[in-house]
């Protein structure tokens, strides 16, 4: 049996043109600039548009500061 270890994004997320919106995520898939998210508070589509790392990987979590603007959809 192996044991596979699955990569985890931990995502700070704040959105630039909004006051007080933001949270964490959990990703399994490395975002990039230009993906879009949805935060669960407001079901409101986020598209990133800034990326930075907090420290180093610990272990099998990554973790990442991410800047997002509103969009008006998925694409």
């Amino acid at each position: 049996m192996f044991n596979i270890m699955m990569t985890i994004y931990k995502l700070s997320i704040v959105v630039s043109d909004k006051r007080g919106v933001g949270g964490i995520q959990n990703l399994d898939k490395k975002p990039k600039i230009g993906d879009v998210l949805t935060l669960s508070k407001d079901k409101q589509c986020y598209k990133i548009t800034n990326i930075t790392e907090i420290m180093p990987p610990r272990g099998h979590f990554i973790y990442l500061h991410v800047i997002c603007k509103t969009t008006k959809n998925r694409s």
